[in-house]
């Protein structure tokens, strides 16, 4: 710590970005996001080229409740994807979007009830095939194995339950095109995008399957309420969404979306919700879930920017 503390008062952009992802994952010292963000904002400054992406990052989504700056975020974003052809077609996407200066959408979102009971709601074409694609080549070198909550611990943990692929974007992964995404899911579902978990890819190659489960949480302050999948892809057989309790099996296009409650009106896990990714049988499935809490995350302790 002595060391990265001296480089850091060289001016060293290494240390800074160091220093920013203790502050991060209160590594070392307490967890501080605004703290964090000042540092990559020097590492920046400072030459430190990864420090780049992951502050665009963060003046686009205004993690721990920091102020945004969705312009500057964008201008950061264009100045690296003139080297990256992957933030290249996320920066031309968002150049499309209907989206207004701070990246909401303008347009109304519609959507029609695909079932009463269970009570799902859907969303046809709620990202272009484009968007889909773009998510699917950010998730395919981030692959790992499914983890579930642990409902005596609440830790991540494997489970037979699960036996799929998936990757999550945490804040200081979500630039500015998933912060858009998350936007657009936060006015389908009138919530705010502080609301939601990171955004989650799963993958289904042949075989692999979700077993039945419920998504909402045991014994937490903070219930997941809603769960909001979009269908990435198209590429495969079986893998629908099936519903026992209204023995409804559920897949939809490219771009589409469902939303459904995990909780009664008590914020009970809610029964009839359950359901299971049903085994692939050949090809690849890739489904966007984003599952919105009750309240905002607490990202951690935040306090304002030191100079």
């Amino acid at each position: 710590m002595d060391l990265v503390a001296q480089c850091y008062s060289q001016r060293e952009g290494e240390a800074a970005f160091v220093l920013a992802n203790w502050a991060i994952m209160g590594l070392f010292v307490p967890r501080d996001i605004a703290r964090a963000r000042f540092l990559f904002q020097q590492a920046h400054e400072w030459g430190h080229g990864p420090a780049g992406p992951i502050l665009a990052a963060l003046l686009g989504n205004g993690a721990g409740g920091l102020p945004r700056d969705w312009s500057v975020a964008i201008r950061m974003l264009s100045n690296y994807a003139e080297a990256d052809p992957f933030l290249a077609e996320q920066l031309r996407l968002i150049g499309v979007m209907a989206i207004d200066e701070i990246g909401d959408p303008v347009e109304r979102l519609q959507h029609a009830v695909l079932s009463d009971q269970p009570r799902i709601v859907v969303f046809r074409q709620f990202l272009s095939s484009a968007e889909c694609a773009a998510v699917i080549a950010m998730t395919r070198a981030r692959l790992q194995p499914a983890v579930v909550v642990d409902p005596q611990t609440g830790q991540l943990v494997r489970d037979p339950v699960r036996d799929s692929q998936a990757t999550a974007f945490p804040f200081i992964d979500e630039g500015p095109f998933l912060h858009a995404i998350n936007r657009r899911i936060a006015v389908a579902t009138g919530t705010i995008p502080a609301q939601g978990e990171p955004i989650q890819v799963l993958h289904y190659q042949s075989g692999q399957q979700y077993h039945l489960h419920s998504d909402a949480l045991n014994h937490v302050h903070n219930q997941r309420i809603l769960t909001f999948l979009v269908y990435l892809n198209e590429e495969y057989e079986g893998g629908a969404t099936h519903f026992p309790a209204g023995n409804l099996s559920v897949r939809c296009g490219v771009g589409d979306a469902i939303c459904f409650a995990n909780v009664t009106a008590n914020r009970r896990p809610d029964p009839i919700m359950r359901h299971a990714g049903m085994p692939v049988t050949s090809g690849e499935k890739f489904l966007l879930s984003r599952w919105i809490r009750e309240h905002p995350l607490d990202l951690g302790v935040t306090s304002k920017p030191r100079s």
